[in-house]
């Protein structure tokens, strides 16, 4: 028992648990439900009955999740304890679904800023890609703007439900701070390329002038980022590839040539595909 009791209080202060697979999540409250309180310190029963809360949660057994909540906060008081605050955000998010009054229960301190991330670490275990998830990465980049990997991780999910333009934007803030991430400008320049797809897609008026240019002007950028990405490393293929994705794109240049081909801002981009197009195919090829 005090091996499976070390295991389990290792497993809570690190908050290993978010990454576990539900089989993992299944075992553990397995686990925590054998052991028992037997031989525990009172430090000990807490810590673990927060981890029981969690797990509960993230197994969908919301009940259980609630009596460990109310077993906490009859123990500690609500109004000083950041953490219960932590817990019952979640929990309100999770069970009840209100995104707002979750985040309203967090108070401004020096103390916000990490059980805000933790509070978003969790929306994305059990709703990666949705609203709740991106609100909670806007809270949490609202109060601490310099965390990168959330800029990243907030690019993805506004990709993820296309809105290109967003997370072109999530991306540029890594840049501003990362100027040499060859890695971020490929991104950057595929978001473009997808946010020129997008709107290609929906356009009803693909011969007036406006959209043409609108999407040339897309198309330019992505490449633009795409050529910097390879301007930093010289070896990096994916950046190769949209180089080459973006000076092929056979069906719009086809279109735009025929009834655009002598304005300025279109036969530029043509000349520069054309220029580009097998240079890349070359590189890809010998990389």
């Amino acid at each position: 028992m005090t091996l499976l009791k070390t295991k389990l209080l290792k497993i809570a202060k690190s908050g290993v648990f978010q990454d576990f697979t539900p089989q993992q999540l299944s075992e553990t409250r397995e686990e925590i439900l054998s052991l028992g309180t037997d031989g525990l310190t009172t430090v000990e029963v807490y810590t673990l009955l927060e981890l029981q809360f969690y797990i509960s949660l993230l197994t969908n057994h919301d009940v259980e999740a609630k009596a460990c909540l109310d077993r906490l906060v009859d123990q500690f008081d609500t109004e000083k304890s950041q953490r219960i605050k932590l817990l019952q955000s979640l929990y309100l998010e999770a069970v009840a679904g209100d995104e707002k009054k979750a985040t309203d229960i967090l108070c401004r301190d020096p103390d916000e800023m990490n059980l805000s991330r933790r509070l978003t670490s969790f929306s994305r275990k059990r709703a990666n890609g949705s609203e709740s998830f991106i609100n909670n990465l806007i809270f949490y980049l609202d109060l601490n703007p310099s965390d990168l990997k959330s800029w990243g991780e907030l690019g993805s999910q506004y990709s993820k439900v296309g809105n290109y333009e967003k997370s072109v934007y999530c991306y540029k803030e890594i840049l501003l701070r990362e100027p040499f991430a060859y890695n971020i400008f490929y991104l950057v320049g595929l978001e473009y390329y997808h946010w020129f797809l997008q709107a290609d897609l929906n356009n009803n008026n693909k011969d007036k002038k406006d959209k043409v240019l609108e999407a040339v002007e897309l198309l330019s950028q992505a490449r633009n980022h795409f050529l910097r990405s390879i301007e930093i490393s010289e070896s990096y293929k994916k950046g190769w590839e949209g180089v080459y994705a973006v000076s092929n794109v056979k069906e719009f240049n086809d279109r735009i040539g025929g009834k655009w081909g002598q304005v300025k801002e279109v036969k530029k981009f043509l000349a520069d595909g054309d220029k580009l197009r097998e240079l890349s195919k070359s590189k890809i090829e010998s990389i």
